[in-house]
């Protein structure tokens, strides 16, 4: 299953309403019965990341994910920008690891978010990371892959400064309808596909990675097919 149609279980489930059993559940107060409203903020955290400096980059060390390399559903170590170690160990808290979310907080890519591949990267400023379980990544990835999610960010970023921004504080004050159990169940269910979608995009990352140090070989005669 793919990353979009986890994305339009959500939709069908938490945005419609057209979970199961819906058809014999009450509405009240514009509320399934049985369901309540909760904000991002009840489920995880968002922060932005730490503030390197220009002349902290270089082509090797600890990798860092900037705004420009959220462009898709995942993020991986292959084309970042580092920094080295010692200035890494005074980003500690910033450190990413494989199943992480980020998502883009400024710029002309607001909203977009990302799931970390590799373990060992840093999340650099105007980052966001969620700090969140394991178990609540489909539930939180798909929830801002929502149409209605990113509409929200654009209105919300669009009130600031020239350049769009928005924190970390008014992400989670993002509002959704709950239910427990069904929560958990749509959680439960995908979180198996995410980890194997993970696990693939990893392997293909060190699969491209191996091609690309040995087609040069190849076509120089170094390596003899």
């Amino acid at each position: 299953m793919s990353a979009a149609k986890l994305n339009n279980g959500i939709k069908e489930w938490f945005v419609d309403l057209h979970f199961p059993g819906h058809e014999n559940t009450k509405i009240v107060d514009g509320v399934p019965e049985g369901w309540e409203k909760k904000k991002i903020g009840d489920i995880v955290k968002i922060k932005s990341g730490y503030a390197f400096k220009s002349k902290d980059w270089q082509s090797t060390g600890c990798p860092v994910v900037k705004i420009k390399d959220i462009t898709g559903t995942f993020v991986n170590s292959g084309l970042l920008d580092c920094v080295s170690f010692d200035i890494a160990s005074k980003a500690k808290q910033y450190l990413l690891n494989s199943g992480d979310l980020v998502i883009a907080m400024t710029g002309a890519t607001i909203g977009k978010i990302g799931i970390i591949v590799d373990n060992g990267l840093y999340t650099n400023q105007r980052v966001g990371k969620f700090f969140l379980k394991e178990e609540d990544l489909p539930f939180i990835y798909c929830f801002f892959k929502q149409e209605s999610s990113q509409k929200q960010i654009i209105q919300l970023s669009s009130a600031s400064s020239a350049q769009p921004n928005i924190s970390g504080a008014q992400l989670e004050s993002f509002s959704f309808v709950y239910n427990e159990e069904l929560y958990n169940k749509y959680n439960l269910e995908c979180i198996s596909l995410f980890k194997q979608m993970i696990s693939l995009q990893s392997q293909i990352r060190l699969l491209t990675e191996a091609r690309d140090r040995l087609l040069p070989k190849l076509m120089s005669g170094e390596i003899a097919v």
